[in-house]
């Protein structure tokens, strides 16, 4: 079992990892985009 730090790092970390892919794939024309530059 895994503390439950451990295991909010590594979901957090997973749906970073999503977020960023999704953002890469599909750049959304949102002013709060970080890819908007």
């Amino acid at each position: 079992m895994y503390p439950k730090a451990v295991l909010n790092l590594k979901r957090s970390s997973r749906v970073s990892d999503w977020h960023n892919k999704t953002v890469t794939l599909f750049p959304a024309p949102l002013p709060h985009s970080p890819n908007q530059a």
